[in-house]
């Protein structure tokens, strides 16, 4: 009920505040994005999730890389030069499903055809927000990505902070 409430009323107040106030948007989008993670994680108090989607933006692959991972993920060479390569060590140590995605229809197909409990989302404050409202009522767990070099240009992720994510997510008792 509380997520049904948040999606309903605050998302669409947060959408307006921020752009009645632009200056402030990034800031209230960081929020929207922490509340939605709280809620998230207490819809899943007592329980374990069976299934779950990390679900990428393009971006976080080096911009002039060859081989490029928007269709399949495992064509990543594993340079070293974007955190692709430690996303990908994340799937066979968890058993996750990742699947990459150029834009929010994409993103929302992989989401709708994995059927997965609970999705790992990665990217830009609004992408995550606009994402979040998207896919409801599937639940969201949100990581922001960095952006060393302007939006939608080599972001970064932090793996650690996503390897974190997924022990809670997936740990099979709760408090």
């Amino acid at each position: 009920m509380k997520r049904r409430a948040f999606i309903n009323i605050v998302f669409p107040a947060a959408h307006l505040a921020g752009r009645l106030l632009p200056s402030l948007r990034g800031c209230i989008e960081r929020k929207v994005v922490e509340i939605n993670n709280k809620l998230t994680c207490d819809s899943l108090r007592g329980k374990r999730a069976a299934s779950v989607l990390l679900l990428l933006p393009h971006c976080l692959q080096l911009d002039s890389c060859p081989h490029k991972i928007t269709s399949d993920i495992l064509n990543c060479r594993a340079c070293g030069k974007c955190d692709v390569a430690g996303i990908l060590s994340l799937e066979g140590k968890y058993g996750i499903i990742i699947k990459v995605a150029t834009g929010g229809r994409l993103a929302k197909k992989w989401v709708e055809e994995s059927g997965a409990d609970i999705i790992l989302a990665v990217a830009c404050e609004r992408e995550l927000v606009e994402g979040i409202t998207a896919v409801w009522p599937a639940r969201v767990l949100a990581v922001e990505n960095s952006q060393p070099e302007g939006p939608c240009v080599n972001t970064r992720v932090d793996v650690s902070r996503l390897s974190g994510a997924l022990e809670e997510l997936l740990k099979t008792e709760r408090t």
